[in-house]
């Protein structure tokens, strides 16, 4: 199955981890997906994403996913996410291709009116995010 990640798995040593696999540097190919935009997650060091009309969320898209692999994705997000089918350009394409994405769930915490960056997700929450994940590893079934 191929993913289109716009968060914290955007980072291939979280991905990796969660996976359970190494991700190689070219997997990860620079996509966009149109009508969503991406916010921080009030109260937490993620983003989540909200339904806009025009807007542009740059992400990155894998493919290859396992059904095992799906499965650790989906306890990674949580209940606050619903796994649905969109479409997102991949690497500077005209054609819209079918990604799988985690999309926020009436469980999920209110966005904030504020960008979301990966850079500082990267240097100020990453190191306690994959600690987090390795000490949850078999708690989550990882």
């Amino acid at each position: 199955m191929r993913f289109f990640f716009y968060g914290t798995l955007r980072d291939r040593d979280l991905l990796s981890l969660v996976l359970g696999r190494p991700v190689a540097r070219d997997a990860l190919k620079p996509a966009v997906l149109r009508d969503w935009r991406r916010h921080p997650a009030r109260g937490k060091s993620y983003p989540i994403l909200v339904r806009e009309r025009g807007a542009v969320t740059e992400g990155d898209v894998i493919d290859g996913v396992s059904a095992n692999e799906q499965r650790r994705l989906a306890i990674y997000e949580g209940e606050g996410y619903d796994l649905i089918r969109v479409f997102a350009t991949i690497g500077g394409g005209d054609t819209p291709l079918g990604v799988m994405l985690f999309a926020p769930s009436s469980k999920a915490p209110p966005a904030l009116d504020a960008d979301w960056s990966l850079d500082a997700w990267r240097l100020h929450h990453k190191a306690r995010a994959m600690e987090v994940v390795r000490a949850n590893a078999e708690k989550l079934g990882f």
